[in-house]
């Protein structure tokens, strides 16, 4: 058979065209296929594969190590527990510095209350030496009744160095109720001993005392200097000095002993 070329050429395309169903819709497409190749193209649109890298995205993050993840917060918590580790040792140091502070008041309060109540015992020795000046008063030392004759040597503050050994020996020692413990020691204001006159011991007259028919030389009244160390509780030691005027026999009832001075010496 002679067929035109162009008309073979129809006719072999018709063939091979697909018929059109007779459940095609408009376009003759089937029911469906349209909202298939929609679905199809809506999971292929670039929002949709963004979504999935973002997920696959986290889920490597969550998988990798934590170092990674955020070296700035783990930083931040470091910061975070220095600065609280410095505030608790500050604190700490704050508390201790208040617990010596209270401390340091407390000793220094109970020590002033300790020679307040040292203080009290100190008179009661300086009455006990003035009995002894009454009626044992003597030109030589006695050194078991506390007594000397003469200036003993003292420090710079006047305190007999007698009285200033940790355990004095060679004078009075007296013991309280209050566990007190009293030495005392009695001078008499004289260079040397014998009998005291106005070339080397200190008279006791006062500016107004005058004595009719005294003689040259004679001394009516003798200073006499009493220091007593008093060792209380807690180791609380307290000085005190007192200077009396003691009347000689001879004019005994014309004058009469006085306590001139009286001092606490702090050291």
């Amino acid at each position: 058979m002679n067929l035109n070329p162009n008309r073979a050429r129809v006719f072999s395309i018709q063939i091979h065209k697909p018929l059109p169903s007779p459940l095609a819709g408009e376009g003759g497409r089937r029911p469906g296929e349209g909202y298939q190749a929609r679905a199809h193209a809506h999971r292929r649109t670039p929002f949709t594969q963004n979504c999935t890298e973002q997920k696959t995205l986290h889920q490597k993050v969550a998988a990798a190590p934590t170092n990674l993840i955020a070296p700035h917060t783990m930083f931040q918590r470091g910061i975070i527990l220095f600065i609280t580790l410095m505030i608790l040792i500050s604190m700490a140091l704050a508390s201790v510095a208040l617990m010596r502070s209270v401390d340091t008041t407390v000793l220094a309060v109970s020590n002033w209350s300790f020679r307040q109540a040292a203080q009290a015992p100190a008179f009661w020795a300086v009455d006990e030496s003035l009995v002894f000046l009454e009626i044992a008063v003597t030109d030589t030392d006695a050194p078991s009744q506390g007594y000397y004759a003469s200036f003993q040597g003292s420090n710079s503050v006047g305190i007999p160095l007698l009285l200033t050994q940790q355990s004095p020996t060679d004078v009075r020692i007296l013991n309280d109720s209050s566990g007190n413990t009293l030495y005392y020691l009695i001078e008499r204001m004289c260079l040397h001993d014998g009998s005291p006159d106005a070339s080397h011991c200190l008279s006791g007259m006062l500016p107004g005392e005058t004595i009719v028919g005294l003689k040259k030389g004679e001394l009516p009244t003798v200073l006499y200097r009493i220091t007593v160390r008093v060792d209380g509780p807690r180791h609380a030691t307290v000085y005190m000095q007192t200077v009396v005027r003691h009347v000689e026999p001879p004019f005994v009832g014309v004058l009469e002993n006085k306590r001139l001075s009286t001092r606490f010496i702090e050291l």
